[in-house]
């Protein structure tokens, strides 16, 4: 989907834009067939010393704005884009870096949403991400034997994000 060099200008743009990302020190990182969007538990921990709840709501909603934006820039679009509403369940405690993964959406609502878009100026879309973090450990993850474990489901994000076309 992006490139190294597009996932490193949305993040400074992200930084300038929405300071919160600075302060959470959030990274896009390259994955096969995507990104993830990804920060530390220092900077985004709570009394408990694992990520505090807004946290996690918060890299879940930048990594599916993300995942938009990125697709509409390829789609040669820049509507201005703000999240229309969320809802985080929150499953497991996030112990050390932590990743959000968006899911992109069915084609079909991708599609809808385009032509929603071109035709009244404005097109809604719901996208899911996925948080994940370490089975143990602040920043690294547990190697057992010669395979590191998958990482634990920490939340599950649902938002739905609105596209406004400039005009």
């Amino acid at each position: 989907m992006a490139t190294p060099f597009e996932l490193t200008r949305l993040q400074d743009i992200l930084h300038q834009e929405i300071p919160l990302s600075a302060a959470m020190e959030i990274e896009l990182t390259p994955e096969a067939g995507g990104f993830v969007v990804e920060a530390p538990l220092g900077p985004n921990r709570n009394q408990q010393q694992t990520f505090f709840g807004g946290s996690l709501t918060a890299l879940g909603l930048i990594a599916g704005w993300s995942w938009i934006r990125l697709a509409l820039r390829e789609e040669r679009l820049e509507p201005d884009l703000v999240v229309q509403d969320s809802a985080t369940d929150f499953i497991a405690p996030a112990t050390g870096r932590t990743r959000a993964r968006p899911h992109p959406p069915a084609q079909a609502a991708w599609a809808r949403f385009l032509a929603t878009l071109d035709r009244f100026g404005r097109g809604r879309l719901a996208i899911e991400v996925t948080v994940e973090s370490p089975v143990q450990g602040p920043d690294s993850a547990l190697v057992i034997g010669s395979r590191i474990p998958e990482p634990i489901v920490s939340a599950r994000m649902h938002g739905r994000f609105v596209a406004l076309r400039r005009d």
